[in-house]
């Protein structure tokens, strides 16, 4: 068939093992920093929405996932295992105007 040489080829090259990368070398993705400052705005976005709204658990979630671009599952994720954040962040007992001065998204 024509082409057939051309996509075995193709096909032998994407199932090769990837190249192992040095110790230390960058790797692709989020770095660690940024996905904590994103986890902790959600914590303090949820708090937000739990202390000064009456939307329910979905609708908050539903609202965290339309602003942070991830799924709902992440969300809960992130909520969950950022329980004892949140705990504190409850025990501070922010007001709505010291989260606007806080984080300008407010």
């Amino acid at each position: 068939m024509k082409g057939d040489k051309i996509f075995n080829q193709a096909l032998t090259l994407w199932h090769e093992e990837p190249d192992v990368q040095a110790e230390g070398a960058k790797t692709l993705g989020r770095s660690p920093e940024l996905i904590a400052e994103r986890n902790e705005h959600i914590m303090y976005r949820y708090y937000y929405y739990q202390k000064f709204t009456d939307k329910r658990w979905d609708v908050v979630v539903k609202l965290l996932r339309r602003q942070f671009y991830i799924s709902e599952t992440t969300i809960t994720e992130i909520i969950m295992d950022n329980s004892a954040r949140l705990k504190q962040i409850q025990n501070e007992q922010l007001t709505i105007r010291q989260l606007k001065e806080r984080y300008e998204f407010f």
